[in-house]
């Protein structure tokens, strides 16, 4: 007998051993919230789909990503009790019981957390296995179920305590194919009457430069890459990429004023490309005001997380390319041909006067330190050039008192409807942008073309078209004392080795000066020569170098250095003012990477 009670007492303690261990594999806390459930509640996941097809030679394999919400958008009452319709489900928790309920015509029992693994429910599995969400790391119960059709595999489903879902997989195969799906929580917001509850990646969206360009309507066209951890290429899953919004803030500033210019959003193509215009307010910058931006950007995480760029504080703009200077292509070989014709203001009339010919020599370093275009405008030589940064077309020249000015002839950022003040006939005056639209140049069709009027003289004009500088201008010119208008008409051209018009009135126009051999280091003598009180000294070095270029007196002394600076290979042009010496011999001298030198004489005569 003692025998007997002593096995059975053996095998009934075996039995709750099991039974303990049983209960620490499959473990379920007394207070227990597996699926939280009110209206508003979302979880957020990363969905990422793989197949392998070993039908095809060699085998085959694609991988796509996606982020899916699921959210609880409606609750009801059903039976007198509570259910919450998420993702087009209505279900409910009941915590006292620990289960979830779904109701499809009738309640059903979806998962009962009380059960221990292995569990069968409805024809499902119930199934457990640790995971760690946002540094939680607890035993999650799931349901499993199969899944049959072309494909045979198992879904299954995890719920962490105060979590609800957090982790979904599938698999299939077929004969051919094989198919994996899982569902990764990143993001979570929920709250009920016990608790709220809200994690999230704090994966940012990651922000670069790409370029700032002017366009031909005088805006920034500004470029930015945004990336982001959950940003995939599009898929049938995922059109849209992970950033919920990018803005552009910007102002200009000139050391002490500000002035502010309203928030612009940034579109993307591509998911990844984003892309603003801003406007370029040339009057600004030519009142010594910087351009300065930064870039704020958002995902589409429950909690979004918001990046700028720069980090801190506001970024320059340095324009990478200016396009309004093709307004007027300053470039060597480039030619024009214009009709010039009087016109009558009694009768109205007009009488052809001449062919202009106009044409650029080369480009010429002036004693302000820039580079210019020597333009021909017939027998007339004229220094122009380009700013890069606003567009505005300058002009270089000596005044009567022989000192050296310079002008604006054009702001070819013009924008409609704004003055400017400018000086491409002569005495700057005040013109207004009254057009900007497509015109027929040449026989090309839709090209942008700007129309500036003279304020004071309405008859006073010109238009400028993009890809061809000055199509057409209307000015006035004195003769004997008498005011007379002219109209000029642009014939042909040759922009970029390509003709415009009739080609054959180009015949004849070539350059009139000797151009040093190029490749020689040489230095010419400077013309005019005598000369009072302006001169030009020309030369010529082979290769990239150090360049000095300076001027002594009959003594030795130096009078001046024109050039120390380190310049590319080619033909350079040089203005020297000879304004407060006395007349007399000068020398000067051409000194190359500090190994070659060449020097010449010119006279000084007043």
């Amino acid at each position: 007998m003692n025998r007997y009670l002593s096995g059975l007492f053996a095998f009934f303690l075996m039995g709750f051993t099991l039974f303990l261990s049983a209960q620490e594999t499959n473990p379920t806390p007394l207070d227990t919230n597996y699926y939280p459930l009110a209206v508003g509640n979302r979880w957020q996941f990363v969905q990422i789909d793989s197949t392998f097809n070993w039908s095809s030679y060699p085998p085959s394999s694609s991988k796509n990503y996606a982020v899916v919400d699921y959210s609880v958008t409606e609750k009801t009452i059903i039976n007198n009790e509570e259910y919450f319709k998420i993702n087009g489900k209505w279900m409910r928790y009941d915590k006292a019981k620990k289960i979830i309920y779904l109701y499809v015509n009738s309640p059903k029992v979806y998962l009962d957390f009380k059960l221990p693994v292995g569990s069968i429910i409805e024809g499902n599995t119930v199934v457990g296995k640790e995971i760690t969400t946002f540094g939680n790391t607890d035993y999650c119960k799931g349901i499993s179920n199969s899944v049959s059709g072309s494909e045979f595999g198992d879904e299954s489903r995890y719920f962490m305590n105060n979590f609800g879902m957090v982790y979904y997989e599938y698999t299939a195969g077929s004969s051919y194919t094989s198919t994996t799906k899982s569902l990764e929580l990143i993001g979570i917001c929920i709250s009920d009457s016990t608790q709220t509850i809200a994690y999230t990646d704090t994966s940012g969206p990651r922000i670069s430069f790409t370029s700032a360009e002017i366009n031909l309507d005088n805006r920034v066209s500004l470029s930015v890459e945004i990336l982001h951890k959950y940003s995939f290429s599009p898929t049938v899953y995922s059109p849209d990429n992970y950033i919920s919004s990018a803005f552009i803030d910007y102002f200009y500033f000139n050391g002490v004023d500000t002035v502010w210019e309203s928030r612009r959003p940034m579109s993307t193509q591509n998911g990844t490309t984003y892309n603003s215009l801003v406007d370029y307010k040339t009057e600004l910058i030519m009142q010594g005001y910087n351009l300065y931006f930064r870039i704020t950007a958002a995902d589409k995480a429950i909690i979004p997380n918001t990046s700028f760029y720069p980090v801190y504080g506001f970024k320059k703009i340095e324009i990478a390319s200016n396009q309004i200077a093709n307004y007027y292509p300053l470039k060597s070989a480039n030619k024009w041909v214009y009709d010039i014709e009087e016109y009558n203001l009694t009768t109205g009339s007009h009488q052809f006067v001449k062919r202009q010919y106009v044409y650029k020599l080369k480009d010429t370093l002036l004693a302000d330190n820039n580079l210019y275009s020597k333009m021909a405008y017939d027998n007339n030589i004229q220094y122009e050039r380009i700013d890069p940064a606003t567009g505005i077309t300058i002009q270089y020249f000596i005044d009567s008192l022989g000192a050296a000015q310079q002008k604006i002839l054009d702001v070819l950022g013009a924008q409609y409807n704004k003055k400017y003040f400018i000086g491409r006939f002569g005495i700057p005056d005040t013109f207004r942008c009254t057009a900007i639209s497509p015109k027929t140049v040449l026989h090309v069709p839709n090209v942008t073309t700007k129309r500036m009027v003279n304020l004071a003289d309405y008859r006073i004009e010109y238009s400028i078209s993009n890809n061809f500088g000055i199509v057409a201008k209307n000015y006035y010119d004195y003769e004997n004392g008498i005011k007379r208008y002219y109209k000029a008409l642009l014939t042909a051209a040759k922009i970029d080795n390509v003709n415009y018009g009739d080609s054959t009135l180009f015949v004849g126009i070539e350059k009139t000066e000797t151009a040093i051999n190029p490749d020689n280091f040489a230095l010419s003598q400077n013309y005019p020569n005598p000369f009072n009180p302006n001169t030009t000294i020309e030369f010529n070095i082979p290769r990239q170098g150090d360049v000095k270029l300076i001027v002594y007196d009959i003594l030795g002394k130096e009078i001046n250095t024109l050039i120390n600076k380190n310049l590319d290979a080619g033909n350079y042009s040089v203005n020297f003012a000879g304004t407060g010496l006395s007349s007399g011999i000068y020398f000067y001298t051409l000194k190359y990477n500090g190994k070659q030198t060449i020097t010449k004489k010119m006279a000084l005569t007043k």
